[in-house]
């Protein structure tokens, strides 16, 4: 009798126990692909390779949820890279190379602290229509920011199908944020803060975005220019059709580069085909790029592709240079 009222009462319990614990999930993906690649450099041989896949590469992620009540959660997401092919590291020293920030969700948005995707990289998302996938991809278009360390974010909830992204990171002292590469002058606490600003709007099949970041050039150099980027873009999905167009461009010391992407994908049964055209003036000397990329759906968590690559870039002085690149990889999601 006592077994039973006792098996009765941890039974009881159970739920209780159960909702205050964190809701864990974790994912990812492997991405391998055998590669070809050509250069066009004198002295460089075409080359045959192993490598991690040129879909977006592989990772694993661990995220979570806490219900603290009223409506008000606990969040956190931390996101490893890594390349099967030698088990190695993507991104050097670091481990945490894609996001890692923990926040509090409620009526009011979400508040994230962190390593984050930035304002611009959402802004842009809506005209990508391969989701920043194979070749050419517009990822980082003209050289914007795609993630910002220390990053303290606002997401706002969706407001009538429009949500708001802001971003303050400090710089820290870390000269790689201004791309001075020299040591912080005593004192100059401003050196690499970065303030990033995005609207995303959904309404109906059409989507798009609009981001602006500004990097402090603190006092390291005298009359240093800030870093400035701007950015926007459209996209629309209509049954299994896609279209995008993407702009960008990145100011610093008067120096400006821009970018111009287009995007398209089309449905086939299990298939997609993927087309990406991308043009990045650098300096007044143009950088074009052409990916296009079938995807194979074996399973809802395997795919097999093939992706293709052409590129041609401006050379100051001498002919251009248009290296080319042929993929064929497979991706298992987890």
């Amino acid at each position: 009798m006592k077994k039973t009222l006792l098996a009765l009462a941890v039974a009881a319990a159970l739920p209780a126990v159960a909702h205050a614990q964190t809701n864990i999930v974790l994912n990812g993906s492997i991405d391998q692909s055998l590669e070809w690649i050509d250069p066009d450099i004198d002295g460089v041989d075409s080359d045959v390779r192993v490598t991690n896949g040129v879909w977006s590469g592989s990772r694993f992620a661990i995220s979570g949820t806490e219900e603290l009540g009223g409506g008000l959660k606990g969040i956190f997401n931390i996101e490893h890279r890594l390349s099967p092919d030698t088990g190695t590291v993507t991104s050097g020293a670091t481990f945490w190379a894609g996001q890692a920030w923990v926040g509090l969700q409620g009526g009011f948005g979400a508040i994230r602290m962190g390593r984050q995707y930035t304002p611009m990289f959402r802004a842009l998302a809506p005209g990508d229509t391969t989701g920043y996938s194979w070749y050419n991809n517009p990822v980082g278009l003209a050289g914007t920011a795609i993630r910002f360390n220390n990053d303290l974010s606002y997401q706002s909830p969706s407001l009538g199908g429009f949500t708001i992204h802001a971003a303050y990171a400090p710089g820290e002292g870390d000269p790689a944020l201004t791309g001075l590469g020299t040591t912080l002058v005593p004192g100059d606490t401003k050196v690499g803060d970065a303030l990033g600003i995005a609207g995303v709007g959904s309404f109906g099949p059409v989507n798009f975005g609009i981001g602006y970041h500004n990097i402090d050039a603190g006092d390291v150099v005298p009359g240093a220019d800030d870093t400035t980027e701007l950015g926007a873009s459209l996209g629309a999905k209509f049954g299994n059709f896609g279209v995008g167009g993407l702009y960008a461009q990145k100011e610093v010391n008067n120096l400006k580069t821009k970018g111009y992407s287009l995007t398209g994908s089309a449905g086939f049964g299990a298939g997609t085909v993927y087309l990406v055209l991308k043009r990045e003036d650098v300096n007044d000397l143009n950088r074009d790029g052409i990916g296009l990329t079938y995807s194979h759906g074996l399973s809802k968590r395997t795919f097999v592709y093939a992706s293709l690559a052409y590129n041609k870039i401006e050379q100051a002085t001498g002919d251009d240079i248009k290296p080319k690149a042929f993929a064929l990889g497979v991706r298992h999601f987890f």
